[in-house]
């Protein structure tokens, strides 16, 4: 996979982490496990490791809906979103989906 997309998902997580730290919420970590089963999913591609496109979909999937942002999706964060095609999700996309 491109290594845009896994700096696009590394800035999304980032942004993330600090929203955390300001709001609460659950760490990098634990949203991993949720999402990959693997809890050192983010560690491992800030070290570098890919992820698949599977793991992209899901993973982007998770932070693009705002019900699993402590506060609310961080701008940073939307903008590497939109920078691998996919953005937040509107609420109307929200209850659609429901």
């Amino acid at each position: 996979m491109d290594t845009s997309y896994e700096a696009a998902l590394m800035e999304v997580a980032d942004a993330y982490a600090r929203e955390v730290a300001e709001h609460g919420g659950k760490s990098l970590a634990r949203v991993a496990t949720i999402i990959v089963n693997r809890g050192s999913f983010f560690e491992r591609l800030r070290d570098g490791g890919g992820c698949s496109a599977r793991n992209l979909d899901r993973v982007a999937d998770w932070f693009r809906d705002p019900a699993n942002w402590p506060n609310e999706i961080a701008a940073p964060a939307l903008a590497a979103l939109v920078s691998i095609g996919r953005p937040a999700t509107s609420p109307v996309e929200q209850k659609e989906a429901a």
